[in-house]
């Protein structure tokens, strides 16, 4: 849902700028069985009572909200007070201090055509607000390992020249990372590595998360780095290569034949070295893994296998999918996962009917539901989305139990808010019909903050914009940093 999320808050935000000429994601009860686990002659659970959503017989009733969007006017644009600077002129760079307590992005301004190219701009200011550095970087988005907290800026205008700005929660410090042309920074997995990888420009290495250079500058490919073992990837005559060194540059093991057509030598889910044992690919052409030294554990014998984590392994065999242990013993059949959020993740069965909650400790929690969760909020509030009933439904992410529902407008659609750290859920509605708003409810489903066009939570605090104003809001719905939205012309970045 977040991906999709993305783009319909900037539809929202852009309407209502261009609207503005350039100015710059009630209570219906709901009764739910307490649900019961059984097994299944082949292991599977099910469900002998399953949760689910209230009936809806009668009409749903419209959700009340904090103000209605139809009788959202814009603001009047007045004058602002300056916000106070760590630097009397224009700084376009963020630089890094101690001190700061948190730091977080603000956007004041807006670059490019109408509509869809149009978008923010963004500087960073600390927890009170002060600016650190005005708005330059065109994306920002955020890494989360063991409750740290590293911000990545881009001001790249297109995917064929990337650079980036690493930036500590704190913003003590940060690193920049240029890529050379046609190299790609394969974020999506590195909150899963033990240090980010850089690049200097001629070698890789890898930082840790608390800034410090974990990794010297010494490879010439992306290294993957997880318990204090370093993936190293490789193509040698068309063929995928990884090779295992310890933190000092030691080898440990490899090159392992990976892919016999180099197109990504291996992806992360074949990089990590856990439980002792690592990917490798036969001369057969099928998958096995290998001791760290150098014995072979399990026989290549699987066209697709992942990496051990918490001592089990997806691996594809025919037409099977099934996790295994350490002695190539089957565990159980392959579920599809995802990651919800607060270390929280969700199991389906084969038809995408039933789905199971699998707690952060890794236990599967003793309860089924019919649709799809979506978040968990303010750490034990599970979100599901009932498309036939129209209901946003919050649950005991403990029991599954429905603890209330807010019903849904036609057009209205729920949305995701930000990271783990935020403890409430969006509603996007149309105002008038053209312009889509965002209102804020809270985890126990209670209107929280009005509509307004944008929301997104940063660190525990909320980036918003109501159209012509924009900056830094706390939970609660008071300006840390209020700033005009300025329109600019192109941004090129560097």
């Amino acid at each position: 849902m977040k991906k999709t999320v993305v783009g319909l808050l900037l539809c929202g935000v852009l309407a209502l700028l261009a609207s503005c000429g350039g100015k710059e994601q009630q209570d219906s009860p709901a009764a739910s069985p307490s649900p019961t686990m059984t097994s299944s002659p082949s292991g599977e659970p099910t469900a002998s009572a399953e949760v689910t959503a209230a009936p809806s017989q009668t009409p749903v009733p419209s959700p009340t909200f904090c103000v209605n969007p139809d009788d959202l006017t814009i603001p009047t644009r007045q004058p602002v007070v300056p916000p106070e600077r760590y630097e009397s002129d224009v700084q376009p760079d963020f630089v890094a201090r101690n001190g700061y307590g948190k730091v977080y992005p603000y956007f004041n301004r807006m670059y490019g055509s109408p509509l869809m190219e149009m978008q923010c701009v963004y500087g960073f200011a600390d927890e009170n607000g002060k600016i650190i550095s005005d708005p330059s970087y065109s994306s920002v988005s955020v890494l989360r390992h063991d409750n740290k907290v590293v911000y990545l800026a881009s001001r790249n205008k297109s995917m064929g020249k990337r650079s980036f700005t690493l930036i500590g929660g704190d913003g003590s410090w940060s690193y920049e990372v240029k890529l050379p042309e046609g190299e790609y920074y394969y974020t999506y997995f590195f909150e899963q590595l033990q240090a980010i990888p850089v690049y200097n420009g001629s070698k890789w290495g890898a930082i840790g998360w608390n800034g410090k250079l974990l990794l010297d500058y010494r490879y010439d490919q992306m290294p993957c780095v997880k318990n204090d073992r370093v993936a190293v990837s490789s193509e040698v005559d068309g063929k995928g290569y990884v090779t295992y060194y310890d933190l000092g540059g030691a080898k440990l093991l490899g090159p392992l034949l990976m892919s016999k057509e180099h197109d990504i030598a291996a992806g992360p889910e074949r990089l990590i070295i856990d439980s002792g044992l690592a990917v490798f690919m036969g001369d057969n052409g099928l998958y096995g893994y290998m001791a760290l030294d150098g014995t072979v554990a399990i026989e290549p014998q699987f066209e697709g296998a992942q990496s051990f984590s918490d001592g089990e392994a997806m691996v594809n065999k025919g037409e099977s999918s099934y996790y295994i242990d350490i002695h190539n013993e089957k565990i159980r059949d392959y579920s599809s996962e995802y990651t919800l959020s607060a270390g929280y993740k969700v199991i389906s069965n084969d038809s995408y009917s039933q789905f199971w909650v699998i707690d952060p400790e890794g236990r599967r929690l003793n309860y089924v539901l019919d649709r799809n969760p979506d978040s968990v909020i303010g750490g034990d509030t599970l979100l599901c989305y009932n498309y036939d009933d129209r209901l946003v439904e919050l649950r005991d992410v403990r029991t599954g139990n429905v603890k209330k529902t807010v019903p849904l407008n036609e057009n209205d659609t729920l949305t995701w808010v930000g990271p783990d750290d935020s403890s409430m859920f969006g509603i996007l509605r149309y105002n008038n019909g053209t312009q889509l708003l965002m209102e804020l409810f809270d985890e126990d489903g209670n209107a929280a903050l009005p509509p307004r066009p944008y929301y997104q939570c940063f660190n525990g605090v909320l980036l918003c914009s109501d159209g012509v104003y924009g900056g830094l809001m706390d939970m609660e719905g008071n300006w840390i940093l209020r700033v005009s939205l300025e329109p600019m012309g192109n941004f090129g970045g560097d």
